[in-house]
């Protein structure tokens, strides 16, 4: 399942260019989850500072509780899974 991180824009610039001290990238890792920017993300745009999140079925809450403990992270919610009407 996939969750939303939306983070502060120095953050993620960091994100972006993959820093490894980011301790918001070693908790996700070490979660055994891996960050992917947004799909249309373009530098300057709102989507520069959103992320998904491919965590492993089951600790995506426990991550994002996680994740919103941490310093420039703004928001971060797992989307529920698609519905037929």
């Amino acid at each position: 399942m996939t969750a939303t991180l939306v983070v502060a824009l120095e953050v993620a610039r960091a994100l972006h260019a993959g820093d490894p001290a980011s301790q918001l990238l070693r908790t996700i890792r070490d979660a055994g989850a891996q960050l992917y920017p947004m799909p249309a993300f373009a530098p300057g745009e709102p989507g520069e500072r959103t992320f998904l999140i491919e965590a492993p079925p089951g600790s995506e809450a426990a991550l994002c509780a996680k994740l919103l403990r941490m310093r420039g992270v703004e928001a971060c919610y797992v989307k529920p899974q698609d519905a037929p009407p």
